[in-house]
């Protein structure tokens, strides 16, 4: 049975849009290691996470060896 080009091309789109459901879902799931991936991610930027981050660098910059 041959299967027409749309045809083709409908299926080729729904694997492509599990595909990247499945990827990010996986992302989802990974936590968030480094503070580079957090500043990456949008949703994470909130005023709180900024205020953190900045206090953080801020502490790191201070300590004295």
């Amino acid at each position: 049975m041959k299967r027409t080009a749309e045809c083709e091309r409908k299926r080729r789109r729904e694997r492509e849009r599990d595909e990247t459901e499945s990827e990010r879902e996986k992302e989802k799931k990974r936590p968030i290691r480094t503070r580079d991936e957090l500043e990456m991610t949008s949703s994470a930027r909130t005023p709180l996470t900024d205020y953190f981050l900045q206090s953080k660098a801020i502490r790191m910059t201070n300590c004295v060896v």
